[in-house]
């Protein structure tokens, strides 16, 4: 069958059909980067899986190639283990992302509110699940972006392409 490993960088506390992403797949990345939904204050990121193997490989790979209870190097590993710093920061947002999550679905309503009748297609949503609004990326017409931009920026409202 196919392997699928989510990319959920921008994606903490979202939902299809019921269920949080990062438990679809076999394994699911989550970025905790300063400019993130859930971010520290400096780089860390998080795997889950609910794959034994897999859980030992990443534990191996983050811990410089070794496993847990020992000093040999089986593989070239990483040191990529969360520092207590930003486990800390990450502790206090943990308990407030929901209300950033439900902030961030009030501004983006009122952008589809406001951006009704224009020509710009906006984020999509089939009601099978809850976006959290990491962005609000709209697509202009062909032609239009550059203008749309230049008007946004004479109206000291920042725009970006992504």
């Amino acid at each position: 069958g196919l392997m699928l490993i989510e990319d959920c960088a921008q994606s903490f506390g979202a939902t299809h059909e019921g269920r949080q992403t990062g438990a679809i797949g076999l394994a699911a990345a989550f970025s905790f980067f300063p400019s993130k939904n859930l971010g520290a204050c400096g780089d860390g990121g998080l795997i889950t899986t609910r794959d034994d193997a897999v859980a030992d490989e990443i534990r191996m790979l983050r811990n410089h190639g070794r496993r847990v209870d020992g000093y040999e190097h089986e593989v070239v590993g990483y040191n990529s283990r969360l520092d207590e710093l930003q486990a800390a920061i990450l502790r206090v947002k943990l308990g407030h992302i929901e209300e950033f999550n439900r902030q961030r679905r009030r501004v983006a309503a009122s952008y589809r509110e406001r951006l009704a009748g224009t020509s710009l297609e906006m984020p999509f949503e089939d009601g099978l699940g809850r976006h959290v609004y990491h962005q609000f990326t709209t697509l202009a017409p062909a032609g239009r972006r550059e203008a749309l931009q230049a008007a946004l920026k004479a109206a000291s409202i920042a725009s970006a392409i992504y």
